[in-house]
């Protein structure tokens, strides 16, 4: 090991653990590329560490790569932690962004999709790339999010040839293909600092390598296992496969454990709960429901949630007095969230074709939470069984068995064209055979599986569309703005049809423009009750729909009125409450929508100034949606500190323009908006404001 690594280490470790030690042997620090396949808080972070730090050493740039923006800001924030001095760009989310300046910074963390659109975007940005870490690689068999990493994947082994490449995952069952495929040494271990007890709970027992006696009074077994835990005072994460269950398991377990917390406890958690309940400004059903069950020492956490509610959540749970967290499996994917127990409730999710059982990786990964390094020498995890029948099928898969093998999920066309699209817009693969050698290196080619058919469908397809010249494969002015955009093939086309129909003196109604941005593929599919779908369905015949519906899967067309309508209230003022209640959509789903749509509605803007038509209504709705405001409070929400709900009472109280807030006196701004708001936005507009603020960035 060189001496720069060892003064790093020497601050840091006493020791390396096995992983760490046989990727130094397997060439870590001589640039060979690795792939790394061990459980949880084995140490791989620190290899993808090293070989970063490796690469800048040599002066070049390191790049790491995260499927979850969570993993990307949890890596950013501890790697700068480590190394104060370190140039660090983190980049998750929106894809409206251009400008990175990327030379700035030696390392770079990011989210798949977003280092996949900065690639589209500012390829000529790239350069001197160094080293390039994957984490959580066993996600290629994702069918949301595998496509993509496989495609960049393989991009980034074309571009970037002589980049050092480490691959990060939790043990998966045919790691040696993986390695072959990325030309890597493999290191592969079943080493955990905390060993896992692994024990299936039937009637009243744990049944592990030995029988433990839970003496419960319930009927249920979660109410047993959790009565035991706190007479062992542990503190344990409960997984749930839906976010209902995850909330009706807390309230279960607030009913047993309130009654046993001591006076300290309760005031602890009688402040996280207040800052639960106010994170907006009027808390919702959800807001007061959870803030409820945290004063009780028990919190859910899903999707549903707002950030700031998870990270305080989280946070609590780590260091402070929550003691119990009912979650949906997300929370297992990568976030270093250990907790001394964990129990899985159910090993059935319901998907499309019924219920069906979870696979053993994914059992394994919520395993992995089991057991917290500093604190524990053993950790437990708890699988619930309620038959005898079920008892056997969860010991010979997910106790007994082998883990499935991590297979490519590069099979929807849509995919295999929006990744055409891409290459053709680089002017590297102007060919077609190209193109079908790029596919052929890919995960999915290197298993086997024939894609010249599918490539032949999509280059006919974006022919079709005119996104690309079928003679030597280069993309129309059109296909570039649609790549760049980081849409896919079939939105950016639904949006240049509708553009194509735009006239200046059009009138545009709300729900037609706001259904039109929420049918593509790139919009996750709002879940409709036969009775809704019944409504929606006669409302589509009676609206003046623009979206074309021949480019549109028939189901997604009705479907995404809904999503029209609950946009339509946001943008009118309706509040998170009033949304979720009417809507059954809880503030996170909201805000996540939100910037999805936000996505979208820039997008629009953009395909609409590309056929030179009048973008004014297109403009202002974009920040409409960004910002939930009617036309009238566009003026206000520009300045800082400004939202819909403070724009909203300085218009009720006759200031309308940003001149007139100019004008007011302070004791009048305080009363509306409060002292420190008042007095940062007078001195906001005291100045000679030439300066953008980081709003209107």
């Amino acid at each position: 090991m060189p001496e720069w690594a060892k003064e790093i280490l020497n601050k840091r470790i006493n020791k390396l653990t096995p992983p760490q030690e046989l990727a130094i042997k397997a060439g870590l620090l001589d640039g060979k590329n690795i792939v790394v396949s061990s459980p949880t808080a084995s140490g791989k972070t620190l290899i993808g560490e090293l070989a970063m730090l490796k690469a800048f050493k040599e002066r070049k740039k390191a790049v790491y790569i995260a499927p979850m923006r969570a993993i990307a800001t949890e890596k950013y924030e501890e790697f700068k932690i480590n190394h104060p001095y370190a140039k660090c760009g983190l980049f998750i989310g929106d894809y409206t962004e251009s400008d990175w300046k990327l030379s700035q910074y030696d390392f770079i963390f990011a989210s798949t999709e977003k280092f996949d659109s900065m690639l589209r975007n500012s390829l000529d940005s790239f350069y001197n790339i160094g080293c390039v870490v994957y984490d959580e690689i066993h996600l290629l068999a994702d069918q949301s999010r595998g496509p993509t990493l496989e495609f960049l994947i393989t991009l980034n082994r074309e571009l970037f040839t002589n980049a050092q490449v480490i691959a990060l995952s939790a043990t998966i069952e045919n790691a040696e293909e993986l390695a072959r495929w990325m030309n890597a040494e493999l290191v592969k271990s079943d080493f955990r600092p905390v060993k896992v007890r692994k024990e299936i709970y039937l009637n009243g027992e744990l049944r592990g390598d030995e029988k433990i006696k839970l003496n419960g009074i319930f009927s249920d077994p979660l109410s047993n296992i959790v009565s035991w835990l706190i007479h062992e005072n542990k503190k344990a994460i409960i997984f749930a496969m839906t976010k209902r269950n995850a909330v009706s398991s807390a309230k279960i377990i607030a009913n047993i454990l309130s009654p046993k917390l001591d006076r300290d406890d309760k005031e602890s958690l009688k402040k996280v709960s207040n800052e639960i309940l106010h994170v907006l400004d009027y808390p919702t059903s959800q807001c007061e429901e959870e803030a409820g069950l945290v004063s009780r020492g028990v919190a859910f956490h899903h999707a549903g949630l707002l950030n700031k509610q998870r990270k305080l959540i989280e946070d609590s749970f780590k260091n402070g007095p929550i003691k119990f967290i009912c979650a949906t499996p997300t929370l297992a994917m990568g976030v270093n969230m250990p907790a001394n127990t964990i129990v899985i409730s159910s090993i059935y999710r319901f998907s499309e074709n019924g219920s069906a059982p979870i696979s053993k990786m994914e059992v394994d990964q919520m395993m992995g939470r089991a057991g917290r390094p500093t604190y524990d020498k053993e950790g437990t995890a708890i699988v619930i069984s309620r038959t005898e029948r079920e008892f056997d099928f969860i010991k010979e898969k997910y106790i007994d068995g082998e883990l499935e093998p991590v297979m490519p999920s590069l099979r929807d066309p849509e995919d295999v064209a929006r990744f055409v699209l891409a290459l053709s817009c680089m002017n590297i693969y102007n060919d077609k055979d190209k193109v079908l050698s790029f596919f052929a290196k890919t995960f999915t080619g290197f298993l086997g599986e024939e894609l010249d058919e599918k490539v032949d469908t999509a280059i006919q397809k974006l022919s079709d569309y005119n996104l690309i010249e079928t003679k030597n494969l280069q993309a129309t002015r059109l296909g570039r703005l649609i790549n760049a955009l980081y849409l896919s093939p079939s939105t950016g086309i639904i949006f240049q049809r509708f553009a194509e129909r735009l006239t200046d003196d059009a009138e545009i109604d709300e729900i037609p423009i706001l259904h039109l941005l929420s049918v593509s593929k790139d919009v996750p599919m709002m879940n409709l009750k036969m009775s809704e779908y019944e409504d929606y369905e006669e409302e589509s015949t009676e609206s003046n729909l623009i979206a074309e519906q021949d480019l549109v899967d028939y189901d997604r067309y009705i479907s995404q009125l809904k999503l029209a309508h609950i946009l339509q209230d946001w943008i009118n003022e309706k509040t998170e409450r009033y949304i979720e209640e009417t809507y059954g959509l809880s503030p996170g789903e909201l805000y996540n929508i939100i910037q999805t749509i936000r996505w979208m509605a820039y997008s629009l803007k953009e395909v609409v100034r590309f056929n030179n038509c009048n973008m004014n209504y297109f403009i202002k709705l974009e920040t409409r949606i960004v910002e939930g405001v009617k036309e009238e409070l566009l003026p206000l929400v520009k300045l800082p500190n400004i939202g819909r709900v403070r724009a909203r009472r300085l218009y009720s109280n006759g200031f309308k323009t940003v001149n007139s807030i100019k004008e007011a006196n302070i004791e009048t701004l305080s009363r509306i908006l409060g002292k420190g708001v008042a007095e940062k936005l007078k001195e906001y507009l005291a100045k000679d404001n030439k300066e953008k603020t980081l709003k209107d960035i």
